[in-house]
């Protein structure tokens, strides 16, 4: 499978920021038929699943709830984050997401501990694994914390080319996530962490079969 590199220099301030590089799998299915890479991928022991909500998609946007489950199923880590900054109704028209859900909840640096100790190190799956990257540097870099290092690997682009529906330049379309219906209490990162899962499941069912 083919590597990315996150590019992180716009991001970086060299006053402010660490000296920090990050690596990382940003590609779906590489040389794998997508339906057994959604088999072996996120089945390998040190898998998980990520999925995360932020005040928006610019630069400058950071973390407002992130979940984190294993592929078994087990959710690792499922939490509303507080920003340095409120939340733009932009932001909250898309993922319900305000100032209000987020007044009590834990800042950024006081979560990040258990940020790094789930996904050091391991194998993380998510739906447009560019921009989670890219959101999680950004945080880490926002707060001057190291970014910890992980393998991504993106569904979205999987399931794009599962569903090969093309576009004029040739490329696969990108697909919205299907979503599964929310759990009473359930935060909507936690609810796209299963809705991952269960695409995944289905994605692998299909083995062998032509696509």
């Amino acid at each position: 499978m083919s590597k990315a590199i996150l590019n992180i220099e716009a991001y970086k301030s060299a006053e402010t920021a660490p000296d920090i590089s990050v690596t990382g799998s940003a590609a779906g299915s590489g040389d794998m038929e997508p339906a057994a890479w959604a088999h072996v991928v996120p089945n390998a022991d040190n898998a998980l699943v990520l999925k995360s909500e932020s005040t928006g998609l610019g630069p400058d946007a950071e973390y407002v709830q992130v979940a984190i489950m294993t592929v078994r199923g087990t959710t690792i880590m499922s939490t509303f984050l507080r920003p340095s900054r409120p939340i733009p109704p932009a932001a909250t028209a898309v993922n319900g997401i305000d100032d209000a859900a987020v007044v009590n909840a834990p800042t950024f640096v006081q979560a990040y501990k258990d940020l790094v100790k789930a996904i050091q190190g391991r194998v993380v799956v998510a739906y447009n694994a560019e921009f989670e990257q890219r959101m999680l540097v950004q945080t880490c870099l926002h707060y001057r914390l190291p970014v910890p290092q992980a393998t991504w690997h993106c569904a979205m682009r999987a399931y794009a080319e599962m569903v090969g529906e093309e576009s004029p330049s040739g490329s696969y379309l990108w697909q919205p996530l299907p979503r599964l219906q929310a759990r009473q209490g359930e935060g909507r990162a936690l609810t796209g962490c299963r809705s991952i899962l269960e695409l995944l499941k289905s994605m692998s069912l299909c083995r062998g079969a032509r696509q």
